[in-house]
């Protein structure tokens, strides 16, 4: 945790951090893990969308045991209470619908959820986040118990560019209290 507050101090070279989030920590749950792989949006997509947000702002990720590793971002290890204090230090939150959207919300910070179109953001989300949902036949579907072609379908729409975009145009937002 340390090592995190020590990489703050290069945050004069970047536009702002990024805290983001890729994977569940539930994803090898067997109670939860087609739910998570429904709200997957895809490995080849979060390379390609870190490889063009690396060169304008600082990335980190909290580490946990079902974390994928990328290249140039800064990783540590954390509890779910460390990496929600980390959170408070960053300019956005960006990753899928879960837990650390909610963090964002607590905390007041912007974020950029990946909703795909397993559940609505009038559900889960907040009005002052960018909720990426898609709106088509079967949305929301709600399906947990197997994998879902429809939520494969939602995430296939969502675009790394239309991410990217929302990224730009949502980090450093000031968010009325």
């Amino acid at each position: 945790m340390l090592k995190f507050f020590g990489i703050l101090s290069t945050i004069k070279k970047h536009n702002g951090i990024i805290f983001i989030e890729t994977t569940s920590v539930k994803i090898n749950d067997p109670d939860f893990s087609f739910k998570h792989i429904n709200k997957d949006w895809g490995e080849a997509k979060w390379i390609a969308l870190i490889d063009r947000l690396k060169r304008k702002f600082l990335i980190i990720q909290s580490l946990h045991s079902g974390s994928a590793h990328y290249d140039g971002i800064f990783e540590f290890k954390s509890n779910f209470r460390e990496a929600a204090a980390a959170m408070k230090m960053t300019s956005l939150f960006l990753g899928p619908e879960g837990g650390f959207g909610h963090v964002a919300a607590a905390l007041n910070k912007p974020a950029v959820i990946i909703f795909g179109g397993w559940i609505h953001p009038q559900s889960t989300g907040y009005d002052f986040h960018e909720n990426i949902y898609i709106d088509i036949k079967g949305s929301p579907c709600g399906i947990y118990s197997q994998e879902c072609d429809h939520c494969k379908e939602c995430m296939n729409i969502i675009s790394v560019e239309k991410i990217e975009k929302s990224v730009i145009r949502n980090v450093n937002k000031e968010i009325p209290l």
